[in-house]
């Protein structure tokens, strides 16, 4: 239905699309000022929220003529707004209020439809059209948790507690964890992140999965992964949700020391022969990954010999207990979540 409206009225006017985002690929909002608003147009109209790559106003632009008009479905509800501003704001439901099927919109102008006339509706007793109760009652009750919660002020420090914390967490990641949007126009409602190795995300995606933490899949048309957090996800899921980051990249940091080292010791060894009973220092990997690490502390035993001197040549001996060296650096950096800058140039 809304796109039958859109294409008659396409039709009959003469619609003008000043900016997109497109050729800074969806990743800042301009200086209003630099906008080339038509000084005859009727109205300007934002998406005041872009979901597929996180972008959100923070402030509004003023018409040099007509309406300003808003679709805040992604945002509606999220943080307090100057309605005297807009024309028109209109939303969806089903992001902050309640079902899909139930749309809002406020300040009734003179060319609003009548079926979007609140007036109209009043006037009938709500009997104009058969409206969606269920639906309607619903929105009712998230608005009465709205003001219990204290109203939007509130509703946007918990919303700004959420957002910093998940975007902390990427600008802290040493570029292990990237989102690309400009920092000034970062969306409250959705966070788009990517990996360095994008190779991993499918298992980022798996393993969160494992962990209930679940639709961080990106939007298919830009893939990487997002994190919707509207305003029915508690503090509680975000903080999950980066712990479960921080010990993915500690674990991937490991398996990159551990790789490095392996590799090392193949070459070494290749020139320095072990006795034909040596084995190599085992690793276990299970638990957390904070504690995948679990190694017997004291002697390291290989079928029941003691590494010593006597037994292995003296550069082999130094790099396993290199080997063994490393391993306890990988539990520090996994518990403390330190950068690869910090600590790949020991190898």
């Amino acid at each position: 239905m809304c796109g039958l409206v859109f294409e008659d009225y396409l039709a009959q006017s003469r619609p003008k699309l000043i900016w997109s985002g497109k050729s800074d690929k969806y990743t800042k909002i301009p200086a209003f000022e630099e906008l080339e608003q038509s000084p005859d147009a009727k109205f300007l109209h934002i998406c005041a929220n872009e979901t597929i790559h996180g972008v959100e106003f923070k402030t509004y632009p003023t018409p040099k003529n007509g309406l300003l008009i808003a679709d805040m479905s992604s945002n509606f509800c999220s943080k307090p707004v100057d309605v005297s501003k807009f024309g028109i704001i209109y939303a969806g439901a089903q992001k902050n209020v309640g079902p899909s099927g139930v749309n809002l919109i406020g300040n009734a102008q003179e060319i609003t439809p009548v079926m979007l006339d609140f007036k109209i509706h009043d006037e009938n007793k709500s009997l104009y059209n058969t409206p969606p109760c269920y639906g309607i009652y619903m929105c009712g009750l998230v608005f009465e948790d709205l003001l219990e919660q204290g109203g939007l002020g509130e509703i946007e420090k918990k919303n700004k507690r959420k957002a910093d914390l998940l975007y902390n967490a990427i600008d802290e990641s040493k570029g292990f964890y990237r989102c690309p949007v400009e920092k000034s126009v970062r969306s409250l409602m959705n966070v788009p992140v990517t990996l360095e190795k994008p190779e991993l995300e499918a298992e980022f995606v798996k393993e969160a999965a494992k962990e209930t933490i679940v639709q961080l899949k990106g939007h298919r048309s830009v893939g990487g992964m997002r994190a919707s957090i509207y305003n029915a996800m508690p503090l509680a899921g975000v903080e999950k949700l980066v712990a479960f980051m921080k010990d993915f990249q500690a674990q991937d940091l490991v398996a990159y020391i551990t790789g490095r080292v392996v590799s090392i010791f193949g070459l070494l060894t290749h020139h320095h022969h072990l006795p034909e009973n040596h084995q190599m220092v085992k690793w276990k990997m299970n638990g957390p990954p904070t504690q995948k690490l679990i190694h017997n502390h004291g002697t390291h035993h290989f079928n029941g010999n003691a590494m010593n001197s006597n037994r292995v040549k003296d550069t082999t001996s130094c790099l396993l207990r290199l080997y063994v060296n490393i391993s306890h650096l990988c539990q520090f950096i996994s518990n403390f979540n330190f950068g690869y800058a910090q600590f790949i140039h020991i190898l």
